[in-house]
């Protein structure tokens, strides 16, 4: 199957997708990729290098990659593809990769309602120390993703990008071995947030925590909160980050309902 990517935003506004990508620079990421995938298999990628991207392409190597697994409970939240053994065409992909400076790949993946995004992020650099920087700086990881995610989803031309998709093929060829695991992720993070909770529930918010847990109980965003407060959004959203990890909980709607469930009247008896 021939795709046309000559309209690809990734080829005509190279620049500002490295633009935007700039800030990785700072910590030697020096190429970058956003695949998202629906649930049908549709496969759609915005990417710093247009080259890498059409030879990505060319060869259907988005159907040897991780993009086309089913369940990601043995993977968590992320990848780093230094750890894992890889094989036949998976295997073939990444040594190509490196041609293109994509380099100790490192992946954030966030499941959506109807897709699933896939952040990687690779390097110039040959030394493996990079994956360092990756668990020490994941923080800044996760923050640029929701920058990147924000700038695009405002961009009439880079948003385009994901309307350019590929239907699923019909052979998968991912081939990568994970690593024997040493628990059950899914049941060790709920039993982990289950103690948590049990202890943090011993310590009391801090004034701003509750201030902020108040405007969102009435349904302001974090920007109305911010100018409620007379505080930066930036402010704000890092007291509500900070409410989540103290409930134990991973987005705003499930934040609101800790909030709701800690005010109820069988919880304040």
């Amino acid at each position: 199957m021939t795709i046309s990517l000559k309209n690809h935003p990734s080829l005509l506004y190279t620049e500002d997708i490295l633009n935007i990508c700039k800030p990785l620079r700072c910590l030697n990421i020096t190429t970058f990729a956003n695949a998202r995938v629906d649930h049908q298999g549709h496969f759609s990628s915005i990417c710093t290098s247009p080259d890498f991207m059409l030879n990505y392409v060319d060869k259907a190597y988005q159907n040897a990659d991780l993009h086309v697994r089913k369940q990601f409970n043995d993977i968590g939240n992320c990848l780093m593809w230094d750890a894992m053994d890889c094989f036949g065409k998976t295997a073939e992909m990444l040594d190509d990769a490196a041609r293109f400076n994509f380099r100790h790949i490192f992946t954030i993946i966030e499941p959506q309602a109807t897709y699933t995004d896939f952040y990687h992020f690779g390097t110039h650099l040959p030394h493996q120390g990079m994956n360092q920087v990756y668990v020490s700086q994941f923080d800044l990881l996760k923050t640029f993703v929701r920058y990147f995610r924000e700038i695009v989803d405002q961009s009439k031309t880079l948003s385009q990008a994901y309307s350019i998709s590929i239907p699923p093929l019909a052979q998968h060829e991912c081939q990568i071995e994970m690593p024997e695991p040493l628990l059950d992720l899914e049941a060790g993070r709920r039993d982990f947030l289950k103690a948590m909770h049990a202890q943090s529930s011993k310590l009391a918010l801090a004034p701003r925590q509750i201030e902020c847990a108040h405007y969102l109980l009435r349904g302001l965003s974090a920007k109305e909160i911010a100018q409620q407060l007379g505080l930066s959004f930036r402010t704000v959203e890092g007291y509500i980050d900070s409410l989540k990890r103290r409930m134990q909980v991973r987005n705003k709607s499930e934040l609101i309902t800790a909030l709701l469930s800690d005010l109820s009247p069988t919880k304040q008896q």
